[in-house]
């Protein structure tokens, strides 16, 4: 059963990326603000607890960073571990990012076409698909015999903008 972080499907400790490139930068940044907080809670007094004072707000970001001490923490106090952990998430957030395909050469799925109209999945499949007019579907084989049908996203938007009901005056 997938669990959802900040808008990431986790499956068995992969993750995979949010439909649309609005959603992985969403996720991404919060993502970022969590991790950012729970640095900042190691370095409060208290550790982080319901108790320690708020902190104030961060006045500006500086890019130069301190020489690593010979302790087992890097320069900021920051858990050797903790920066690894970072580190790995950042790759990860980065491997997930796709280029942004154009509207004239992108394919739409369902799920796509029901969030442009702002429609369920199966009032999609029911009753708007299947209008004759309605752009026809590529089928691309996958080799089992299944396919998923697509549409063609800039199709689908045309013919929703010859949808427009004319008023008669």
């Amino acid at each position: 059963m997938p669990t959802y972080f900040f808008g990431m499907e986790v499956l068995a400790g992969t993750c995979r990326a949010p439909r649309t490139g609005r959603a992985a930068e969403r996720a991404s940044h919060t993502l970022f603000r969590v991790l950012e907080a729970k640095q900042d809670s190691f370095v409060q007094p208290g550790g982080g607890s319901a108790d320690a004072p708020a902190r104030a707000p961060r006045r500006s970001r500086t890019t130069s960073r301190k020489p690593a001490s010979d302790g087992g923490e890097d320069s900021d106090g920051d858990d050797p571990a903790l920066a690894e952990l970072v580190s790995t998430l950042i790759e990860r957030i980065a491997a997930m990012s796709r280029p942004a395909i154009p509207v004239s050469n992108d394919l739409w799925d369902v799920a796509h076409v029901a969030a442009y109209f702002k429609r369920s999945e199966s009032v999609v499949r029911e009753r708007i698909v299947c209008t004759p007019s309605f752009p026809v579907a590529i089928k691309i084989p996958t080799g089992t015999g299944r396919s998923h049908a697509l549409w063609a996203a800039q199709e689908v938007i045309d013919w929703a903008l010859k949808q427009r009901v004319r008023e008669t005056a």
